[in-house]
């Protein structure tokens, strides 16, 4: 990792070294960890870090999500089922990403992809009591949000949170979605009159056009949001905000 970047905000030299004191804290049982990042790219720089750090004493393991059946427990489970070190509840970090590409919005669907995650989350507490290790679930702003509201259970039971600071991001703030607004109904974006800089991944924006094509809409309005979208893309641009 290039030092220069872990430390381009000051503070994430004092978050990182928390989270390596809070993985270390607890080698033999469950210990449940929230790390907040809008980079994926630097995300995935911290793991490398911690991972090459702690590997002597603390094996590191990595879990993705699968967008179809985001449960956490049945991932970690699969885990343990190959992993005979881990049978065996030996010292051990399970890193957990994939959250952040789970649409927030419904798209024509009973419920979004994000709900059904935190349904597992809520439900599933208890059942993480299996796994003596630390679990670092990587998440971004606007999931954490929402988690926060809609897993309190889950979230009573975390031992730590982690935000790191990042210019770069993956979500459209509240103000920057108002000339569209017209185009959502329902209670689909709740907190949308607010200051929210993370409202709504703007892959859900894209995802929620292409579903209206789908449909067969072919109107101004489809216009229009198209024009906006492409508004947004120049303004992250601008402000370096831009995943890639």
């Amino acid at each position: 990792m290039t030092v220069n970047k872990l430390f381009e905000y000051a503070e994430n030299r004092d978050v990182y070294d928390d989270l390596i004191v809070s993985i270390e804290a607890k080698a033999h049982q469950l210990n449940l960890l929230i790390a907040v990042c809008d980079d994926s790219s630097f995300r995935d720089e911290i793991i490398a870090q911690y991972e090459s750090e702690l590997q002597q004493e603390i094996r590191p393991y990595r879990v993705t999500l699968a967008r179809g059946e985001p449960s956490l427990r049945a991932a970690v489970a699969q885990l343990v089922e190959r992993e005979e070190y881990l049978q065996q509840h030996n010292p051990a970090v399970i890193t957990v990403t994939g959250i952040e590409q789970l649409y927030f919005l419904k798209l024509g669907q009973e419920r979004s992809e994000q709900e059904i995650f935190f349904g597992y989350l809520q439900w599933t507490r208890e059942g993480l009591r299996e796994f003596p290790f630390a679990i670092v679930l990587w998440v971004t702003n606007q999931i954490l949000v929402e988690l926060i509201k809609k897993a309190p259970d889950f979230w009573s039971w975390r031992n730590g949170v982690f935000r790191f600071a990042s210019r770069r991001k993956n979500t459209v703030s509240a103000r920057e979605l108002e000339p569209i607004r017209f185009a959502f109904s329902g209670n689909e974006l709740s907190g949308f009159d607010d200051e929210n800089d993370y409202l709504l991944p703007i892959e859900d924006l894209q995802g929620f056009i292409q579903n209206l094509e789908q449909r067969g809409v072919k109107d101004a309005n489809l216009a229009t949001l198209y024009f906006s979208l492409g508004d947004i893309y120049r303004k992250r641009l601008n402000r370096s905000e831009c995943q890639d």
